[in-house]
């Protein structure tokens, strides 16, 4: 499963205000696992794994210049867009490119996290 966001996308990180973006792209994915019997040409049985979310956010304007993604771990993002907030939890981000070709203060050109678990709400926005 994939969802796109086209912006204004408003981000929040545990609960405060942080950010807007541009464009908001998440993946769902889950790994399974077959389980076979001894001499069984077929499984006994298929394992699924938890879902595992991968967040990407494309040109972040920051309303301080700065954003600690990396010194976070296991942290909260909510996007709100459209009368809809999503709230990643167990977040971790992966990769950071800071903006533009001066490196523009306040602005993240990409920034991609994943997260354990997704919830979704109406947001009364």
């Amino acid at each position: 499963m994939e969802l796109t966001l086209a912006g204004p996308v408003v981000l929040e990180l545990n609960g405060q205000k942080l950010a807007s973006a541009r464009e908001v792209r998440c993946r769902c994915t889950r790994e399974s696992r077959e389980i076979r019997a001894f001499g069984e040409a077929e499984p006994v049985a298929v394992l699924q794994g938890a879902p595992r979310y991968r967040i990407e956010l494309t040109r972040v304007f920051l309303r301080g210049n700065t954003l600690p993604f990396s010194g976070l771990s296991d942290f909260r993002l909510s996007v709100s867009h459209g009368g809809r907030r999503v709230t990643y939890s167990g977040c971790e981000w992966r990769e950071i490119e800071s903006g533009g070709e001066a490196g523009t203060p306040g602005v993240l050109e990409r920034a991609v996290l994943t997260a354990a678990r997704r919830t979704e709400e109406e947001s009364g926005e």
